[in-house]
């Protein structure tokens, strides 16, 4: 009888993750820019549950899992060219690895929570208004988001101005940024406090 346990475990074992595994359905989804390939729920595709990749032009920046349309877990976000940026844990609420000097179990800076490429593409919709383009604007507008110790951004402001065209124009994009976005908050010995994400953006007079 003892012989049989082990082997009945692993034939239920093996039987539940096949339930499991025919619950879900894998999907993928281009548009220009971006590659999603995840699974979800086959009784509602709308529901991700499984895992998650998100590629920019073949380079991997987002990976991880999500149960019953929820982030899970530990979650690894990469730049643009693929290189790893940080890791971040679902269950804690933690940044629990970074890349460069950041000890995170002493500091950790105020991150958007995903690939940190996405904002700055977000703002690639900002247009150079013709009128500052005939007039030969250049400069850097520096833009400032306040995020709470929640991770919540409640405001935001212009830290560096160049001319009311160019601002007008940062600000008007900005208006539009996604309410449903989630950030991190920097932390102090492990410890969430109010917080400033900067971005900063160029007009350089080329169309």
């Amino acid at each position: 009888m003892k012989k049989l346990f082990y082997p009945l475990l692993m034939t239920l074992w093996l039987g539940m993750s096949v339930a499991l595994l025919s619950q879900n359905t894998k999907i993928i989804r281009n548009d220009l820019t971006f590659r999603m390939e995840f699974e979800a729920l086959k009784s509602d595709t709308s529901v991700r549950n499984g895992y998650y990749r998100l590629f920019y032009k073949d380079k991997i920046i987002e990976r991880g899992q999500y149960v019953s349309g929820k982030r899970a877990g530990l979650w690894r976000f990469y730049n643009l060219k693929g290189v790893f940026d940080y890791e971040y844990d679902f269950e804690t609420r933690r940044v629990t690895q970074m890349s460069g000097e950041w000890d995170v179990n002493i500091e950790t800076p105020c991150l958007f929570l995903g690939s940190p490429f996405i904002p700055y593409h977000f703002l690639r919709s900002i247009n150079y208004p013709q009128e500052a383009y005939d007039m030969n604007l250049k400069g850097k507008v520096v833009l400032t988001l306040k995020i709470n110790k929640e991770g919540k951004m409640w405001s935001y402001y212009l830290s560096e101005k160049t001319h009311p065209l160019l601002d007008a124009e940062v600000m008007r994009v900005m208006d539009t940024m996604p309410k449903s976005w989630e950030w991190v908050p920097a932390t102090r010995f492990g410890q969430p406090i109010d917080s400033e994400y900067v971005i900063t953006i160029y007009f350089d007079g080329d169309e």
